[in-house]
């Protein structure tokens, strides 16, 4: 069991974790559950995806110069049990818990930086919650580590087909980082973003001013009605793109009228993981790439659009470069928004199957957040697009959240309707919320005065 370096982007959040000790950097989430759950089999299921994955396993030393970390399969740490089922409303209690667990700091150097807990809510319903610090599992990972399991549950209770593994422990996903590092697709890739990051804006906000990150976030999710869901999946397939793309060039386009801003740049999370190997792998591989919207007003939302989809392949095929190595963040302090307001697609089904009992996914917090995360999930199995707004609670109240939620959607519809049109003319505010910002009128007169004539008028008189 020996020591070995923390990767580039391991060493970056431990840097962010020490300047913000209060606000833990984890990834929480739960799989809510109807039906009959075989506790010991799940417990089970647990240790073994987690001695796979070894990232559950991870823990930080101290050394004379930079934090390290050591794999240690010797850490036992079942899954817990917490029965809530005499409580008087155990649904409130499992999520007031839940905030509770994920909200409290963590000590990385001495702290588990991973927990799971199954709580049981009633005979036959349970939240399946787990959290983990980023810096040992990173939102892919964590999907992954819960899938993996829920396969592991149903090879033992209903005798179904295991599939291999297929991933790599944490230290060679290390080394794998750091044969990249040395590589010509690393030179390619410094290069790509070198030029994409010629000249990129400062971020722009939907907030005034600025505030430290904290937790709990304050979230908002929202499923799109089903005729605006269609009305998005036709106009995808009209213009030859994804729902996704034409969700981000929507987004960017309301960013940019909401702050009068004619250029914008978003901040795109992305798995950093490019291929089948380092996809079925725990850690922490994920990175954020800058993609930018010029919105010229004359700019229909299709061109837009097209925009969108070239700037977001390219930064998909280049993700693995890190962000901090990237000249747009300098001077922003490193933060997850380093370019602007994140747009974060959930590119996962939200079915878990635990044998015969299929659990729906729900994510808690992807993390702190400086301003806003503008996370979309996709339709999937039939189901609606669903859209969150996660923010910084010291600078958006839930007033706030739910006004930019609805302002969004009603753009959206106007988005959607206006393919041709220029983005100039899109409509950002409602007829009852342009009425607001006129003043009342006064009462009705004969006529219109020059100021020159009032002051003779006036002086006549006295």
């Amino acid at each position: 069991m020996s020591a070995f370096p923390l990767s580039r982007a391991q060493l970056a959040l431990w840097f962010a974790q020490q300047l913000s000790p209060s606000t833990p950097f984890v990834v929480a989430q739960y799989v809510e559950l109807r039906g009959p759950v075989d506790v010991d089999a799940l417990i089970e299921a647990t240790n073994t995806a987690c001695h796979e994955l070894e990232s559950p396993f991870v823990r930080l030393v101290a050394t004379d110069a930079e934090p390290a970390q050591i794999v240690d399969h010797s850490i036992v740490d079942d899954l817990a049990y917490l029965d809530l089922r005499s409580d008087d409303d155990p649904v409130q209690r499992a999520n007031e818990w839940m905030t509770a667990e994920y909200s409290r700091p963590l000590d990385v150097m001495s702290d588990r930086l991973i927990s799971a807990t199954l709580l049981h809510l009633a005979d036959d319903h349970y939240f399946w919650y787990s959290h983990a610090h980023h810096l040992v599992l990173d939102g892919h990972a964590a999907m992954t580590l819960t899938a993996r399991v829920a396969e592991r549950y149903s090879h033992l209770v209903h005798g179904k087909t295991l599939t291999p593994f297929g991933g790599v422990g944490v230290r060679a996903l290390h080394d794998l980082d750091v044969d990249y590092r040395s590589s010509s697709r690393y030179r390619s890739d410094k290069q790509y973003w070198t030029e994409m990051s010629e000249g990129l804006p400062r971020p722009v906000r939907l907030a005034d001013g600025a505030g430290r990150t904290s937790m709990p976030q304050r979230m908002m999710v929202r499923t799109l009605n089903p005729t605006l869901a269609k009305q998005l999946s036709d106009v995808a397939t009209e213009w030859t793109t994804s729902e996704v793309a034409v969700l981000v060039g929507a987004f960017a386009s309301y960013l940019g009228r909401m702050t009068d801003s004619d250029d914008v740049v978003l901040s795109l999370p992305v798995s950093g993981r490019t291929t089948a190997t380092s996809k079925r792998s725990g850690g922490m591989l994920s990175n954020i790439v800058p993609v930018r919207a010029q919105l010229e007003r004359d700019l229909s939302p299709q061109e837009l659009v097209r925009q969108i989809s070239v700037q977001m392949t390219g930064a998909l095929r280049h993700q693995r470069f890190r962000y901090e190595d990237m000249g747009f963040q300098e001077g922003q302090g490193g933060s997850r928004e380093a370019a602007g307001p994140a747009v974060n697609v959930m590119m996962f089904h939200e079915a878990i199957r635990l044998g015969d009992v299929v659990g729906e996914f729900h994510v808690l917090t992807s993390g702190p957040t400086e301003d806003l995360f503008f996370s979309i999930y996709p339709s999937i199995a039939g189901e609606n697009v669903r859209l969150s707004f996660e923010a910084n609670p010291r600078l958006y109240s839930e007033r706030d959240l739910a006004m930019h939620h609805r302002q969004f959607v009603r753009f959206l519809e106007g988005f959607l309707d206006s393919a041709t049109r220029a983005l100039g003319d899109l409509r950002i505010l409602s007829t009852d919320e342009a009425k607001d910002l006129v003043p009342a009128l006064g009462p009705r007169t004969d006529g219109f005065a020059t100021l020159d004539s009032v002051v003779r008028g006036g002086a006549g008189q006295g």
